[in-house]
């Protein structure tokens, strides 16, 4: 090497660099049990994350703040690096690599449906910290609603966005408290309005069924400007603005097509052959300041 000193210098730092890159992550995997999980936190895009606030955090945070952990023992720091790992979000440091890759796989399509839906995460019998009931309330364990991107001809895409929650379980009174659980919906679609706004040559449809029919998730799509249409299974039969109600308007439609289709058979129920009629209308929805079809 024409400059070894150099070349040590940068091999040092690069070592260094990557030993405390290694300490942050492992605070991280012990605070959140990836250790002993088959997840692999993203060392990139950690990496990345450090990049971006290093330099606010010299700016924000005032020196002596710094100088506090120079006395510290290794015992000692190590239990404020899990502290501090508390902070993390180590989902998003897990799915981001994964959400990337799929909205390189959208931007290849005219037409993407996003396909938002509720699953359980049973982890009843097993040890673990921050579960919640289920639907029945003795079941422990936690919910996932992801948001699954597929092609109208059924290709699969991948996943752009993952709602995880534990739900508290019900007081004396029968009443639960925590978070409110149809946020999960509007959340979902302004994820997927946000990558409406980065794929401006693919149309995203978000797809709900009848949990998803809520107004406020309409009005937040008109606050944003509707970056992405959306198609929700009616629960509400509403009112229109002028006069009668939804179903009712969309009975009297014409038809536009239909599809015939064997639904298969669940439990008490054999399969059986469905026809299905295709109708549009353009309707006003009382309350709300644009049509909607």
């Amino acid at each position: 090497m024409s400059q070894p000193r150099a070349a040590l210098l940068a091999f040092g730092v690069a070592a260094l660099a990557y030993n405390i890159l290694s300490v942050i992550g492992t605070a991280v995997r012990i605070r959140y049990e990836l250790v002993t999980s088959d997840i692999e936190l993203s060392p990139y895009y950690l990496a990345s994350e450090i990049r971006a606030t290093y330099a606010g955090m010299m700016i924000a945070v005032p020196t002596e703040i710094w100088e506090g952990y120079d006395p510290l023992t290794p015992a000692q720091l190590s239990r404020e690096l899990l502290k501090i790992a508390t902070h993390v979000d180590p989902a998003r440091d897990v799915m981001q690599p994964h959400w990337e890759r799929t909205a390189e796989r959208v931007a290849q399509f005219p037409v993407v449906l996003c396909i938002a839906d509720t699953t359980e995460l049973n982890f009843n019998g097993q040890e673990r910290e921050g579960l919640g009931p289920l639907s029945y309330e003795a079941q422990r364990g936690m919910f996932l609603h992801p948001t699954y991107a597929v092609t109208p001809g059924r290709e699969p895409l991948g996943v752009i966005d993952a709602w995880m929650w534990a739900r508290e379980p019900k007081d004396a009174d029968g009443n639960r408290g925590g978070i409110k659980e149809s946020v999960r919906w509007i959340e979902g679609y302004e994820r997927v309005a946000e990558q409406a706004a980065l794929l401006p040559q693919t149309r995203l449809v978000y797809v709900t069924d009848r949990e998803g029919d809520i107004a406020e998730l309409m009005a937040r799509a008109q606050e944003l400007g509707q970056p992405a249409d959306w198609l929700i299974r009616s629960q509400h039969n509403r009112n229109l603005a002028e006069g009668g109600k939804l179903w009712d308007s969309v009975d009297a439609s014409p038809v536009l097509g239909e599809i015939t289709f064997i639904l298969p058979g669940r439990a008490g129920q054999k399969a059986r052959e469905v026809k299905q009629e295709l109708r549009a209308r353009r309707v006003k929805l009382l309350g709300t300041s644009r049509r909607v079809q």
